[in-house]
């Protein structure tokens, strides 16, 4: 491996739902950049076949047939991992179901319940029963596969959004339960992919075209586009990346960031007592009805008794004082005070 950056040798990655698609393609990059990785789908016969494939080209790995829908299977095929290699450093949460199509009105309970059961529960139980053997080490790497079905309506798939849409928060949570163990959590989002899963819409030449027509790129996704997100977050290159913990605490950075903002205005007579960022943030929402809730509020002049704080929010920028002068705020004293 010639980029540390990128070098998974000794590590062992477990990725289910591995013996085609996505998850092969996941676990055959894994392997070329040196991981152990075990293979894992419901058919022992397609995990051996995929294994051999990989040990004959000079791979190390190993195959347990698994189904992540049956917590007992979980449990085999966490421990045949662990017995062989000791240790597990990746885990790529990929095999999914959808046996139905359609509307969320024309789900049967136990469509509901088999989707949610495997994707949404099979993750969970799996997360939970590796998790701990990374937090023992402080060191470790969780990947879920989710869809661009569970950020955005869908009325052929619907219910199948849905339990993508569980398994990203599912992968947001853990990454702030675990991120202090050292454990990186994050969820990737596939579009259309050329992939069995959509081989109805893939190949069908028109559906196709108007699929491809919506993205930037102008073209379908291949499962190696795939692979090469997951190899980077499985890596050292992505060793400071993880599933944010709190949304709003990501788009405040967000906002303080943002190079392009009005000038700011001076706005509302504050009470006389004293005002910390905490305060003031309520304060503000309590009495500006528009104001959007994901604000920035911090404090950039003067002292306890006299404070004047930066209020940044939508796409605007604001200065309140306690006794505010009544007019725009120079900009000279603008740019000193944003630069602090």
């Amino acid at each position: 491996m010639n980029n540390p950056l990128f070098d998974l040798t000794g590590k062992v990655a477990l990725i289910t739902g591995s013996t085609k698609g996505i998850g092969r393609a996941i676990a055959e990059e894994m392997a070329r950049c040196g991981a152990k990785v075990v293979i894992s789908s419901r058919k022992a016969e397609a995990c051996e076949q995929v294994a051999g494939e990989l040990e004959a080209a000079g791979f190390e790995a190993i195959a347990v047939p698994c189904h992540v829908g049956r917590k007992q299977d979980l449990q085999r095929l966490v421990d045949t991992t662990l017995q062989t290699w000791g240790r597990i450093d990746v885990l790529v949460c990929n095999a999914a179901t959808n046996p139905v199509y359609g509307p969320t009105s024309e789900m049967t309970d136990e469509a509901w319940d088999k989707i949610m059961g495997t994707n949404v529960k099979g993750t969970f139980w799996l997360s939970n029963l590796v998790l701990p053997h990374m937090a023992e080490r402080g060191d470790g790497v969780v990947i879920v596969l989710s869809s661009i079905a569970g950020l955005r309506g869908n009325l052929t798939i619907g219910t199948y959004g849905v339990s993508k849409a569980a398994e990203a928060a599912l992968a947001r949570n853990l990454a702030a339960e675990w991120g202090p163990r050292g454990i990186r959590v994050n969820a990737i989002a596939p579009g259309l992919v050329r992939t069995d899963f959509a081989k109805a819409l893939v190949e069908d030449p028109e559906r196709a075209r108007r699929a491809a027509e919506k993205t930037p790129l102008r073209r379908i996704g291949e499962p190696i586009d795939i692979a090469g997100l997951a190899v980077f977050l499985a890596a050292p290159a992505s060793a400071y990346i993880t599933r944010p913990g709190d949304r709003r605490r990501w788009r405040r950075d967000r906002l303080l960031r943002a190079p392009r903002m009005s000038e700011p205005q001076l706005v509302e007579v504050l009470p006389a007592h004293r005002f910390d960022e905490a305060r003031l943030a309520a304060y503000l929402r309590d009495r500006l009805p528009a104001m959007d809730e994901h604000l920035l509020v911090r404090q950039f002049q003067g002292g306890q008794s006299n404070p004047t704080f930066l209020l940044e929010t939508a796409g605007r920028r604001y200065v309140l004082r306690k006794k505010p002068p009544g007019r725009i705020l120079p900009r000279r004293t603008w740019s000193s005070a944003s630069t602090g």
